[in-house]
């Protein structure tokens, strides 16, 4: 008989051959019952697929509806509205005032977290970047935890959670008293801006269309198209004609330009607007471009086809547009405007006449003058109105602007 060496079992091998058994046993106990039910098992994300004490393979998880119907969108706030903390999410893609008591704030270094509840799983939080560091009231926005703040930002949605991002000071202390959710609060859905449909309009005067942008680089051109996605970068926005914008032809509007743009702002003056726009293409990260530094590039064109000309409003005799009052630093003039973006800090308030404001003309309020205007609040009462300003031109740190005292220096037109 020939020699047979013996067979020697380790412990190791007895576990190896248990493990392996356990989990073919799993796999057809699953398939097996997977087969005999209509019905997938579903988990949720980042846990094992067997069953847990509880639950059933047949019966699948209740499904979760993630984006509401738009009718549970709420009305845009009223100017000077504050909103609850925790109802932002209904508001995502608009610039809002929310006001939350700051139950935790962490500081990472470059950003610093503001949290208005202990449980920060929930879905609203506003984040500082630190360009805002040296012109936030109090500095470090991490000491602002235990503070009550009113905040104006947009909501944006990053990696599916809604928050306000912060690159300068827009926030204002107002006291200490809390802001819990209410009791069964549940966090409302969240809803995206509507969809700008892609449209084509005819080309007006032998524009080129927007997708044949990138057969000109090089090349000065005109090129027509509809802008359905814009994005206000603080230095620049950028006006796509497509969703899928990656890669494809968009326009970029410096913030040189903004003086000269219908109230002050590329991003609501253009989206959802089928425009003209000159230039030369360029490419930036091998996408076409057309950068633009005076807002006579762009020509705005009606549904009829034919270029809308700007209605510029008509100046009375003696009166300056606001653009203009740098160059009279320490005489009395009139000057006009419509008042964009508006401001109240506590003991001033600021009328500024371009979303971009930093270092252009403005108007400044002192709080005691407050009473002598609508509302007490010429912040809210003003903004979005065109109105004629009559002071004496300042400079503070090398900024124009105008104090304005009474009432009676401002007209509304």
């Amino acid at each position: 008989m020939p020699n047979r060496k013996p067979v020697s079992i380790t412990l190791n091998n007895c576990k190896s051959i248990i493990y392996i058994s356990a989990a073919l046993i799993c796999c057809l106990a699953l398939i097996m019952t997977t087969t005999a039910s209509a019905a997938p098992l579903i988990v949720k994300a980042g846990r094992s697929p067997i069953p847990q004490e509880g639950e059933s393979i047949p019966k699948p998880f209740d499904a979760q509806r993630l984006m509401p119907l738009e009718s549970e969108r709420d009305p845009a706030p009223s100017p000077g509205e504050i909103v609850p903390w925790y109802m932002a999410p209904k508001h995502l893609g608009r610039i809002i005032t929310i006001e939350g008591h700051v139950e935790r704030a962490n500081n990472i270094g470059g950003l610093t977290f503001l949290n208005f509840t202990n449980d920060m799983s929930k879905d609203f939080i506003v984040i500082c970047f630190s360009d805002m560091y040296d012109t936030a009231p109090g500095g470090d926005p991490a000491n602002y935890e235990g503070q009550t703040l009113q905040i104006t930002g947009r909501v944006i949605l990053y990696r599916g959670a809604p928050q306000i991002a912060l690159y300068d000071g827009d926030i204002k202390v107002v006291g200490k008293h809390p802001t819990p959710l209410p009791a069964n609060f549940i966090f409302p859905n969240i809803v995206p801006p509507p969809t700008i449909m892609e449209a084509k309009a005819p080309l007006a005067k032998n524009a080129i269309p927007w997708e044949a942008a990138y057969q000109h680089v090089g090349q000065k051109i005109t090129t027509q198209g509809k802008v359905v996605a814009a994005k206000d970068l603080g230095g620049l926005t950028i006006l796509n004609f497509t969703h899928d914008w990656r890669g494809k032809f968009s326009v970029v509007v410096f913030s040189d330009a903004y003086d000269q743009v219908p109230g002050g702002n590329p991003e609501n003056a253009y989206l959802g607007q089928t425009i003209q726009v000159t230039g030369l293409v360029s490419t930036h990260k091998k996408a076409p471009q057309i950068a633009v530094r005076n807002a006579e590039q762009i020509k705005i064109v009606g549904v009829d086809g034919q270029i809308e000309e700007p209605l510029n409003p008509v100046l009375g005799e003696g009166v300056i547009p606001w653009n203009e009052a740098k160059h009279h630093v320490g005489k009395e003039v009139t000057v006009a405007g419509t008042v964009v973006v508006s401001k109240d800090i506590g003991s001033r308030c600021f009328l500024n006449f371009t979303s971009d404001f930093r270092g252009k003309f403005t108007i400044m309020i002192p709080k005691k003058a407050y009473s002598a205007f609508k509302g007490g609040k010429p912040w809210v009462s003003l903004k979005g109105k065109q109105i004629e300003v009559t002071g004496k031109v300042s400079a503070f740190r090398g900024t124009p602007q105008m104090e304005v005292t009474r009432a009676n220096q401002i007209v509304v037109k």
